[in-house]
């Protein structure tokens, strides 16, 4: 008896744990965005104007990144490139996982030639390389955001949709579902009544993690002048725009390349905890 109790409090705690953990990820998250929110309106400078008084100059109270070769101020193009990054990011997430959800929903539950119509695609777009196939796409295409978010869009659904379709022809078969058909509900309230509330955990926990995998995407054609161009402030074009000064002036390269990976951690982070709390709930409901 004392030792069940023991594993009950161990649960406990670790359920209140990782619920803390949720939290606090999910405030650094939700600060993310309304930092990326407020952009334009808390920038010290304008992150346009050049001044060649200031070229390269050092971390100072007034340019608290300092300036780029430009004589632009760092911080200033840092904050605008969060608004860039972040609802990029956030937009082709929500949209390649409302996509690729739908299509692994009815490649699952209804199955048959749907279902080989699909998975074949899938299986096509997954043969390349995710970033390879974005930037030969984006090449052909040319280089600007939209371009960018519909190369990592091609292939972006196909997680979804294959994640989807494997809960789906396993939740299919259970046995609350077969009553749900005898008691004459449709296979749309099915769909959206029984099966869609059980897999939308892991949907969400991939979304998030992609949220991260999605901003390197966009920095990394960026980078390769594929993506935002310049002077649009973007986290990749800013330390593409900088490397080839990075020894005379390395904050220009630095504080982009900080902002890319403490926002990608807080995601990756986010998306970490809400599995571990989506696992720990399961785990007590069994």
């Amino acid at each position: 008896m004392c030792r069940i109790k023991l594993n009950l409090n161990n649960r406990n705690i670790t359920k209140s744990t990782v619920r803390k953990k949720v939290i606090f990820f999910s405030i650094l998250a939700m600060i993310l965005i309304f930092v990326s929110l407020l952009a334009p309106y808390i920038t010290p400078n304008d992150p346009y104007a050049t001044n060649f008084s200031y070229m390269k100059s050092a971390p100072t109270l007034q340019f608290i990144f300092g300036t780029d070769k430009l004589g632009r101020c760092i911080f200033s193009r840092v904050l605008m490139g969060t608004m860039t990054s972040i609802f990029s990011a956030l937009f082709l997430v929500i949209t390649t996982m409302i996509t690729g959800t739908t299509l692994g929903v009815i490649a699952g539950y209804y199955g048959g030639i749907l279902d080989n119509l699909i998975m074949r695609l899938v299986d096509i777009l997954l043969t390349f390389p995710q970033m390879v196939l974005a930037i030969a796409v984006a090449g052909v295409l040319g280089g600007n955001m939209t371009n960018a978010i519909i190369a990592l869009g091609i292939t972006g659904w196909t997680l979804y949709a294959r994640l989807a379709r494997s809960q789906v022809i396993a939740l299919k078969q259970e046995e609350y579902i077969d009553a749900a058909r005898l008691c004459g509900n449709s296979s749309i309230r099915i769909i959206i009544v029984h099966i869609l509330p059980n897999i939308t955990g892991e949907i969400i926990v991939n979304a998030t993690i992609q949220i991260g995998i999605t901003m390197l995407g966009f920095a990394g054609l960026s980078y390769l002048g594929l993506g935002v161009q310049v002077p649009e402030a973007e986290w990749g074009s800013m330390i593409n725009e900088a490397r080839g000064y990075i020894q005379q002036a390395p904050w220009a390269v630095l504080a982009p390349g900080m902002a890319l990976f403490v926002t990608v951690s807080v995601f990756n982070l986010l998306g970490n905890a809400i599995s571990d709390y989506i696992g720990i709930r399961s785990s007590n409901h069994e």
